[in-house]
This record gives structure tokens, sequence and C-alpha cells, in this order.
């Protein structure tokens, strides 16, 4: 099983690189930071944005799912749900506020002139926190996987259950964009956790 986790390692670790390249294609394409353009626009970059939209969130939230079971099963980790989401918060979502706090809302508000409710709208309640969406998506799946991971494990029923319940409540949520704490994304990317 080392060799597996090795493995996985080596996948995030690549993907973080990724994740990386990607949003720095992102501005260098005129893609991300729309405020301010680019002094020079690379083309390759948005051949690269492309490329890796694909494929790069999908893969860095599967090998994040392989862990959590891998821990879980291998290393009896996660057994004690309140402690495993305090930690999961405190790695996930106090980066989140801080990052808000100290970067993203001051970004906003200076060049983008975001209002209040603006602000409100996409960074306390979560609907469109620009680049850190990830961070709420990943903390609200494995709080989901912290109650459901041993009926889905161990069913095959389950499992085919709950794939067609998120594909079906993630399409609806997605359609009328609602978003509010990130729940479109948790649900849509529980089919890859």
């Amino acid at each position: 099983m080392d060799k597996k986790l090795d493995n996985i390692s080596l996948i995030k670790t690549f993907m973080m690189f990724a994740v990386v390249l990607y949003h720095s294609c992102c501005f260098f394409g005129g893609d991300w930071f729309t405020v301010i353009q680019p002094a020079y626009h690379f083309k390759l970059a948005n051949l690269i944005i492309k490329f890796f939209r694909t494929f790069h969130t999908q893969a860095f939230t599967m090998a994040s799912g392989y862990l959590f079971f891998y821990l879980w099963i291998e290393k009896k980790k996660y057994l004690n749900l309140k402690e495993s989401i305090w930690r999961k918060f405190k790695r996930l979502v106090v980066p989140y506020f801080f990052t808000c706090i100290v970067w993203v809302i001051p970004i906003s508000y200076y060049f983008y002139r975001y209002t209040f409710n603006q602000i409100f709208y996409r960074y306390i309640l979560m609907v469109m926190p620009n680049q850190l969406w990830f961070l709420i998506m990943l903390f609200g799946v494995f709080c989901v996987f912290f109650f459901i991971k041993e009926k889905v494990l161990f069913s095959k029923l389950y499992f085919i259950i709950v794939y067609i319940i998120t594909t079906l409540i993630s399409s609806f949520l997605l359609k009328y964009d609602i978003n509010y704490f990130q729940i479109a994304r948790i649900i849509e990317y529980i089919l890859y956790f």
C-alpha cells in the first residue's frame, strides 16, 4: 500500500504545480485578473488553461479522496467525527477567511470597487469566492464523507444512489446558480472524491 500512497503523493504534488501553472497562465492569458490587462498576451497560456481546465481540480479532488480513504482504512484516522471536522476546518476554512481578509477582499474592493453587499455575497456567503472556492468545496466534501464513508465504501447500491442524486442535484443547483457556501460545487465534486 505504501507504493500506492507514494503514487498518490506524486499525483497531488503534480496537481499542485498544475494549479499554480494554471493560475499563472490565467493571469498572462488575460483570463483571470480582468481589471488590468497583461502587458503581453502569452498565446500558449490560453492552450495551457484549456488543457488544465479539463482535469486539474477533478484529479486533485480524486487524490484527496483516495488519501482520505487510505488514512481511514489503513491508518485508522478520522474515527473521531468532531475532532476530524475541527482539524479539516483549521486546515481549509481558517486559511479561506485569512486569505479573504488580508488579500482577496482588499483587492476586490480596490480594483473592482465591490460594495459591502457584493463582498458579503461573494465571500461571506461564499457564492463566488474567486480562487478560494476550492478550499470550501473540499471542506464540504470531507464533511459529507465523514458521515457516509462506510455506506459508500461497502455498498455498491448506495454508491450508485449517491452518484445519481448528486448528479441531479448539482445539475439543478448549477443551472439556477444556487451556490451558497459552495453547496453546488460540494455536491458536484462528491463524485470525484
